[in-house]
């Protein structure tokens, strides 16, 4: 999960480069990534274009909002319908102004997974019920990791804005001092014609 805006490109970078690392093991295991975000889709297409299955992005260009999420999440259950597969989610996790670590957290997508687990027969659920939850608690986690996203991308972004404000700076303090020197060695050069001619006369 990246984002469709640009200076943070480590946030990019990151996410690619931990999938990049995992190459070897994705290769083997067949594995279909989908991918959120416009940024991160073309890092993905060069290294893994085989296991590339679904791309999203302009979901939360305009702010985060839920009803989007629902929608990605029906995509991605209808992609993995009739199939028995492991779901995880790798985005960035918001640590401080300065930090984020890219982490993947393991998402259920499966009624089954639900009415399997080990304390599920103390409940009395239906069969319909269990889907809406997992519909919906895989949609929460989807927005909190989309949150958790905005918030390392709009503090990467904060830094290298500032990174550029002081780089700015620094260039035109030094093209200040250039044009200065250069002033003040025109100044002195037509001084130093006008008391030559006077001297002439």
């Amino acid at each position: 999960m990246s984002s469709d805006k640009g200076l943070c490109g480590s946030i990019h970078s990151g996410l690619a480069r931990y999938l990049r690392a995992s190459t070897p093991s994705v290769k083997e295991a067949s594995v279909g990534i989908v991918s959120l975000g416009a940024k991160i889709k073309p890092q993905l297409e060069r290294v893994l274009a085989g296991n590339h299955a679904l791309a999203f992005w302009s979901v939360s260009r305009q702010g985060i909002d839920f009803s989007e999420v629902l929608d990605v999440c029906d995509d991605v259950l209808r992609y993995a319908a009739g199939a028995e597969i492991d779901v995880a989610l790798v985005y960035n996790e918001f640590k401080s102004m300065l930090v984020f670590n890219t982490v993947c957290r393991p998402l259920v997508t499966s009624p089954s997974d639900v009415l399997d687990a080990r304390d599920a027969g103390m409940y009395d659920m239906d069969k319909d019920e269990v889907e809406n939850f997992v519909q919906y608690s895989m949609a929460v986690r989807v927005y909190d990791a989309l949150c958790e996203g905005a918030a390392a991308e709009m503090s990467t972004r904060r830094v290298a804005m500032e990174n550029a404000t002081k780089n700015a700076g620094e260039i035109i303090t030094r093209l200040t001092m250039k044009y200065n020197r250069q002033r003040q060695a025109c100044i002195t050069s037509e001084l130093v014609d006008i008391i030559t001619g006077a001297s002439v006369l």
